[in-house]
């Protein structure tokens, strides 16, 4: 496992106040904030892209409970083939926020 990958874990743990994660609150997570998050391939919002969400074992991922184990997960964009972590979402949504604040 790599130092960055344990952090952006964390970075992902501490922001939803949780260590162990569904599918379905992952996707929730990501279909209200589709106008706001964009793939980091192409910038495209979420909205105006084909995406699914993704993603395989990683001692590295988050704790997903469908699977008692973590898992690396991403959104794979159809239209640019880009695989966004969900870390990176989920910073762009904080960066977002705090921009909305000031």
């Amino acid at each position: 496992m790599r130092w960055s990958d344990c952090m952006n874990t964390k970075f992902v743990e501490e922001f939803f106040g949780k260590r162990e994660f569904s599918r379905d609150e992952i996707l929730k997570f990501l279909t209200e904030n589709n106008e706001k998050l964009k793939c980091v391939g192409c910038g495209r919002s979420l909205i105006d892209t084909i995406w699914y969400l993704d993603h395989y074992p990683h001692d590295g991922g988050i704790y997903l409970k469908e699977y008692g184990r973590r898992m690396w997960v991403y959104i794979h964009c159809e239209k640019c083939g880009y695989e966004t972590a969900l870390w990176k979402l989920v910073r762009q949504y904080e960066v977002l926020e705090t921009r909305k604040r000031m």
